[in-house]
């Protein structure tokens, strides 16, 4: 439950692993869904296992809650894609790309 942090004006989650840990930040800025504030309306922090065919399943259940044409083709590499382009975005080069991402993302460039 501590691996949410609530700061504001972004939401900063860390996942551990047994050998890395890996923190990313979620922040409501240029972004019309508003994640932080619909997290901060409906999320709640439990402590719970999941594996990552849990993890990978969630793009399929927010195609689902969105209403999504045909959201069984929504999988897990949406978050790799997603995440990629939004490094690029935000001005990364090629190595905050390997870095944010173990270095498959530069692929998709």
């Amino acid at each position: 439950m501590n691996d949410v942090e609530d700061m504001g004006k972004y939401v900063i989650v860390t996942l551990r692993q047994t050998k890395t840990t890996r923190r990313f930040t979620i922040t409501d800025d240029g972004c019309s869904f508003q994640p932080c504030t619909f997290y901060r309306k409906h999320g709640k922090c439990i402590s719970l296992n999941a594996g990552h065919h849990t993890i990978g399943a969630v793009p399929k259940q927010i195609a689902k809650f969105l209403g999504l044409k045909e959201p069984e083709l929504y999988t897990g590499h949406c978050f790799r894609r997603t995440g990629a382009t939004m490094v690029v975005d935000a001005g990364g080069d090629i190595l905050s790309l390997k870095r944010a991402g173990g270095g498959n993302q530069a692929k998709l460039l």
